[in-house]
């Protein structure tokens, strides 16, 4: 089975700014394979405000599957509250290449915000064994930035 490092980009936008964006996906994946890719915004976006990314080079399984969440902490008798959307999609990966994941855009309190293209290597699934080791015990990552408009 291949190993995969995912990539996890999060970035405050401007310091005054609590909301950020993140997207995480593997930075290579086997041919055939199927892996996610799903885009987190720590805030509540506006209605139908998320927009895609294109995911030229691969196949579209299933998605996007949306959900929420939130976390409550008490930290020296003040309470706190964060909450999450996240927009998760399975996609395959069926010819070898570097493929780029366009970006992906959501409005929060009429602001956009926009990731930057994320690239997956899609490799043989022979080759992918060994090249994915080398990702993982290398710790490659790639953060990606993110601006509002």
């Amino acid at each position: 089975m291949l190993s995969v490092v995912a990539v996890l980009a999060a970035v405050n936008v401007w310091a005054s700014s609590p909301v950020s964006l993140e997207a995480s996906a593997p930075l290579l994946v086997a041919a055939g394979e199927n892996f996610r890719i799903e885009f987190t915004v720590n805030a509540e976006p506006e209605r139908n405000s998320f927009e895609a990314p294109t995911f030229e080079g691969f196949q579209l399984v299933a998605g996007p599957v949306t959900s929420r969440g939130s976390n409550m902490y008490i930290v020296n008798g003040s309470m706190e509250k964060t909450e999450y959307h996240t927009y998760t999609y399975v996609l395959q990966g069926s010819a070898k290449g570097k493929y780029t994941i366009g970006s992906a855009a959501i409005a929060v309190d009429g602001k956009s915000y926009r990731t930057q293209p994320v690239t997956i290597e899609v490799v043989d699934e022979g080759g992918s064994q060994q090249q994915g080791g080398a990702a993982a015990s290398g710790a490659r990552s790639a953060d990606k930035a993110i601006g509002a408009n």
